[in-house]
């Protein structure tokens, strides 16, 4: 037998488990604009909620901090299905998701909702009625693909880069509503120089958590380490309310 058909009958007589990646050290993290959980500052600092839990986490496994990449979120998205190694936050797990990622949860629970002006008094009672609107929402994000679950008609769903440019659809009468997390769609609004109070909750399309996002080659050893890692921070009750409110979460 030659060495290449010798190395790979040794590599099929290994356990599965050996082939993945297998050190909390070697992720690579990725991660969105999206306040309030992950974003960058005025000064180009990471901020957040997500952020801040990370930090914590870290220090639990005794491992150092490491650089976290901000690209818009549908790069982002495919990055952390195809590179091994890596971790994606902050990102909502609803049943299409499920088998794309292993996950780690949750970081908090989040209503994704279906939000217009209130000048337009539009009033949704019912799914089909919704389905009648024209919605925005961001490529891959958790609005979009809730949009797609709930059988919304693809030609009367306009898709977008960011969430400050799915808004301004809005705001610009190009679209009725959007598809997005509610906490994120009014921190947008306070950025951009919008009042949040224009706005409604016309409809809830669902409460998900939202969690971190690992590539399925990530090894489930590492997987559970950081499960028991963010379990043991969230103890932490007097740290987690001072985060949620330095991040205006009330009682989320």
């Amino acid at each position: 037998m030659n060495f290449p058909k010798l190395m790979l009958a040794l590599l099929l007589l290994l356990p599965s488990s050996t082939l993945l990646s297998s050190s909390i050290e070697d992720l690579e993290y990725l991660t969105e604009q999206y306040a309030p959980f992950n974003f960058l500052d005025t000064a180009g600092e990471q901020q957040g909620y997500a952020y801040e839990l990370l930090q914590e986490i870290w220090y639990e496994l005794e491992t150092p901090s490491k650089q976290i990449q901000v690209l818009p979120w549908a790069k982002a998205y495919t990055r952390a299905q195809q590179d091994k190694n890596t971790v994606l936050f902050s990102a909502s797990r609803i049943s299409s998701r499920e088998k794309e990622f292993k996950w780690v949860c949750s970081i908090i629970d989040i209503n994704v909702v279906l939000l217009g002006l209130k000048k337009n008094q539009f009033k949704i009672r019912s799914m089909p009625e919704a389905r009648g609107y024209k919605i925005v929402a961001v490529k891959s994000d958790v609005g979009e693909h809730l949009l797609i679950e709930n059988s919304f008609n693809d030609k009367r769903v306009f898709r977008v880069d960011k969430m400050e440019i799915a808004l301004k659809v809005v705001l610009l009468g190009a679209a009725d509503l959007i598809s997005t997390t509610e906490l994120n769609a009014y921190q947008t609004l306070r950025e951009i120089g919008y009042e949040p109070s224009d706005f409604e909750v016309l409809w809830v399309l669902r409460s998900t958590p939202i969690c971190y996002a690992f590539n399925l080659n990530v090894n489930n050893r590492v997987i559970k380490r950081f499960q028991q890692a963010l379990e043991s921070v969230q103890k932490n009750v007097t740290l987690i309310e001072q985060l949620k409110h330095k991040y205006d979460l009330g009682n989320s």
